[in-house]
């Protein structure tokens, strides 16, 4: 059976502080790729709280697609630690 917290839920775990989740980039080959190449004034972060990933680019246009990962943990707070990673891709044609 799966188990699935309902939004009012999980709202009152995370007022009790019992589950919480950080967002990070995996630095794997196309991240690097990327972010070594990014223009001084660039900027491609995610939000560590709310997984929002923003990319600035202010210098060329990309040349190709980037295919990133985020990684998101969710820790419940005396039980266990989850690990979803999301696809965020960059696309070299997008507007």
């Amino acid at each position: 059976r799966d188990f699935c917290l309902s939004r009012g839920l999980g709202d009152v775990y995370k007022r009790q502080d019992i589950v919480s989740v950080e967002y990070a980039f995996v630095e794997n080959a196309a991240w690097t790729e990327l972010t070594s190449n990014m223009s001084k004034d660039s900027k491609l972060e995610v939000n560590d709280v709310t997984g929002v990933v923003t990319w600035k680019n202010q210098g060329s246009t990309l040349v190709k697609d980037y295919n990133l990962t985020v990684t998101a943990k969710v820790t419940f707070k005396d039980l266990s630690v989850v690990t979803c990673n999301i696809p965020v891709k960059l696309a070299k044609d997008a507007q």
